[in-house]
């Protein structure tokens, strides 16, 4: 079998399935390829038989379409050409289906005007983001799914954490981490994008009791609002304040 020869677009490829984990095919096609349907098909087929790439088991992709990760030897592609830049061998995903809705809240995030940079839980832990501001070490401890910096016009860039929730949890959960974030004061708030309206139920229910009066942190939307989104997304806190992102 005759060797494969790595274009700039494949290193791309690598580097955002570190970034992600996993991604289907479909969510492959529309970040990385941008063309048709069988030229991404046909790439990844190459890319898998040289081993670079691995399909993974998802019984719930709600796509039907193929889902892939790294490789170890795609992951010594990335460390390769960005040696100065990511630490550690994580490329491995623990949640599947968790990660690649993760993925289609990445892709929407980097689509609104408002949002000037987007790091995942994964770059976050490995890259180097030394020359970053201290918070991001916080960020790391409490393993937020995802950091995005917003910034409206006229206003001060902010760096939002974010996380994403596809299953009910227990209360003593959601309450060690909202603990986590009442006291880290350099966090103004956090986005919880909540699969069903029955966790966005008792997760609001956890931080009533633990903070009943005062400003509240976390702003709440559902992960369908956000697919859905046409142009806007709403995310609300318990106080009813409204942070618009378009």
């Amino acid at each position: 079998m005759s060797a494969l020869v790595l274009t700039r677009r494949d290193i791309t490829f690598f580097k955002y399935l570190h970034a992600c984990k996993v991604a289907n095919t479909k969510q492959i096609n529309r970040d990385i390829f941008k063309i048709g349907h069988r030229t991404c098909q046909y790439r990844l087929m190459k890319l898998s038989q040289k081993k670079f790439i691995e399909k993974v088991l998802s019984l719930k992709d709600e796509d039907k379409s193929f889902v892939f990760s790294l490789s170890s030897k795609g992951m010594k592609a990335v460390n390769v050409n960005f040696e100065n830049l990511i630490h550690g061998k994580r490329y491995k995903s623990d949640s599947i289906e968790h990660d690649l809705k993760l993925v289609n809240i990445r892709n929407i995030f980097l689509g609104f005007k408002m949002t000037k940079n987007y790091l995942t839980e994964n770059q976050l832990q490995t890259y180097d983001l030394s020359n970053l501001d201290n918070i991001l070490n916080s960020f790391k401890e409490m393993r937020v799914d995802a950091v995005a910096w917003i910034e409206d016009t006229g206003k001060p860039k902010l760096m939002i954490p974010i996380e994403l929730e596809i299953s009910t949890k227990s209360a003593s959960e959601y309450l060690n981490k909202i603990t986590e974030i009442y006291y880290q004061s350099s966090m103004p708030f956090l986005f919880c994008i909540c699969d069903s309206k029955e966790t966005e139920k008792k997760i609001k229910k956890v931080e009533q009791d633990f903070i009943k009066d005062g400003r509240k942190k976390i702003f709440y939307s559902t992960y369908k609002d956000i697919i859905s989104h046409n142009g806007m997304v709403n995310f609300i806190s318990l106080d009813q304040q409204i942070f618009s992102l378009k």
